[in-house]
Order: C-alpha cells, then structure tokens, then sequence
C-alpha cells in the first residue's frame, strides 16, 4: 500500500485546490486546470477529477470532459451529485462529431458501419462518439473502407482518393485449332428403282421392236410372194409396232442414263423443297401411216 500523505503534502494540496477554484471563478480555465491537476496529484481526492472536467467543458474540450466524468463516478460511484454528473454526460453524447469527406472523383455512396446514409462526397456526416468505420464506393473504383474515431464536438475532415479498378487483360487469343479434313461422304448411293425400271422398259422395247421387226420382214416377204391388201395392212401395221416398240426403247434407255448421270447430284445437294422429282413422260401417238412418241421431261 502506498504511504498516506504527509501533513505537508495535504496542505499543498488544498492550497492547489483553492487557486484552482479562485481561477475558475475568474474564468482562467486553463490555469484552473493546471491547478487541479497539481492538487490531485499530490493526494488522489476524485472530487478534484470533476473540477478538472469541469475546465474541459469550459475549454470546450468536450470529448475530455465527458472521459473527466465518467472517471469521477468510477472512483466516486456513491457520489451524491451523481444524477446531475450523467445528466452532463448526456448532454456532452448528444454533440456530435462531425465527418467532413471528399473524394476524388466525387459523388461516392459514403456508407457508416456498414449501413448507408444516403449521402455522397463532398459530405458532412455527423457521427456518436467512439469507433466508426466507413466505406465510399463508387462504379468502376476500388471502394475505400477505412477507420475513423468520433470525439464529442470534433471535426474529422478525410479527403480519399478513389483508385480506378484496372481494365481486365485481354485473353490470349485461342490457338488455331487445325481444321479436321472434312469426312469423306457416303459412297454414291446405287441406282434406283427409277433406272432400273428404265433399263427393263428399254430392253423390252429394243427386243419388242427386234421381233416385230423380224416379223413385218417375214410378212413383206410372204407379200412378195404372194402380194395380197391383207398381208401388206399386216406388214404396215408391224413395222409400225417395230418402230413405236424402238422409240420407247430408245427413250428409256435415255431415261435411264439421266437418272443415273444425276443421282450422284442429287444424293450430295438435296432439291428445294418446293422442286418436284425428275420426270419424264413418253407419248406414243400413232395414226394411220405413221408412228412415233412425244417425250417430255421435268428435271
């Protein structure tokens, strides 16, 4: 335990205290204070913790005085003038600290732990007294979050200066991919059922047109032989046969040959879907002396 004051430290003490008292009387706040101070450090009474508050708040040294108060009820927790000392510190909590922000460039959202005030710089954003934390943030910079301490009646001025977020870099270019040959197509299809029809319609003409053929000779023959109107209409009438039987022969085999010349096309590029598929069309025509066919064709 520390050695109780000497007599003559007590009388320094009160002595310290009278001048302060007299000085605060004369409004000399800041030589009060001094004194107090040398009084409380002499002997430790936290009655004297107030009177040196007391000269803060005249200073105007709001954030000091309200710490002086909350000291003395500390030490002093029975303290009779103890409502009219909070009373005080209520008062001294409701001034509040004042942020004063800039940034460059201007007009960034200022947000206080954590909660937006709808305000952007240049503002003046008052704050309680103790920690704080705020945050500017403003499209295409890096937001600024930085701590900031309240003090009662203080002025707190912060200039920020907003860093750009850089521009992303650009992505290497993806190396060629070496193009792939092209798969072979399917080999061409085989002939269809259209050529093949031709083919037995050609043949059959051509062998229908031989015998007939064959016949109207042996027919002009028995006529030279026997010259008669009967045979000679039956010999007009099979070389007539012949011819048309040759015709169609002859057509079909033209057909068939189309067909087939074409399909290896028209397997690699499809037809529109509004065009129809090749057509041909033979018309035999056939009077009295002659013979023949009429062919049409749609590709």
């Amino acid at each position: 335990m520390p050695a109780p004051p000497t007599d003559e430290q007590r009388a320094q003490a009160r002595e310290a205290y009278g001048q302060g008292q007299a000085l605060f009387a004369e409004d000399r706040y800041g030589e009060a204070r001094v004194a107090f101070e040398r009084a409380y450090s002499l002997i430790p009474n936290p009655v004297v913790l107030r009177s040196i508050a007391e000269c803060d708040f005249k200073l105007r040294k709001l954030d000091d005085a309200y710490a002086g108060f909350e000291r003395y009820l500390a030490e002093k927790p029975r303290a009779r003038d103890r409502g009219d000392v909070e009373s005080k510190m209520e008062e001294l909590l409701a001034i509040p600290a004042i942020l004063a922000i800039t940034s460059s460039p201007a007009g960034a959202a200022i947000s206080v732990d954590g909660k937006p005030t709808g305000q952007v710089t240049p503002a003046e954003i008052p704050l309680t007294r103790g920690e704080h934390r705020f945050e500017l943030t403003l499209a295409g910079y890096n937001p600024v979050n930085e701590p900031v301490s309240a003090r009662i009646g203080g002025r707190i001025e912060l200039a920020a200066a907003l860093q750009p977020i850089p521009a992303p870099e650009p992505t290497a270019e993806p190396e060629e991919v070496a193009e792939q040959a092209a798969p072979a197509g399917p080999p061409p299809p085989p002939p269809t059922a259209a050529i093949w029809a031709s083919g037995v319609v050609a043949a059959a003409g051509l062998v229908g047109g031989s015998v007939l053929g064959f016949l109207a000779l042996s027919e002009r023959s028995d006529f030279d032989a026997n010259p008669t109107d009967e045979s000679a209409d039956r010999g007009e009438r099979l070389a007539l046969f012949a011819d048309v039987s040759f015709g169609i022969g002859a057509m079909a085999l033209i057909t068939g040959a189309v067909l087939y010349l074409t399909s290896d096309t028209e397997a690699a590029e499809p037809a529109p879907a509004d065009a129809g598929s090749a057509r041909l069309r033979l018309t035999p025509v056939v009077d009295g002396k002659s013979a023949g066919l009429i062919a049409s064709g749609h590709f």
